[in-house]
């Protein structure tokens, strides 16, 4: 695994390992120091969305493209 470490007390920057399904790894960061609850919150869906979609694909394009619509959906709501 990885590690989220918060900055003080919340909405730190974090970063996390991932499998890939060809055997390489991927590295995901969180860059949300200073920039408030809401964009934590929003980096922390966007790191959920990612892993789901790692078990399908390990194209980064498609798991970036999917996750940006994914993303937008739900906050447009």
């Amino acid at each position: 695994g990885g590690a989220f470490n918060s900055a003080f007390a919340t909405c730190g920057d974090w970063y996390d390992y991932v499998s890939l399904r060809d055997g390489r790894f991927g590295i995901i960061v969180g860059d949300v120091s200073g920039k408030g609850m809401g964009p934590a919150m929003v980096a922390t869906e966007a790191r959920a969305i990612v892993r789901s979609l790692l078990i399908h694909t390990s194209d980064i394009g498609e798991i970036l493209t999917s996750c940006n619509r994914l993303l937008l959906n739900d906050l447009s709501e």
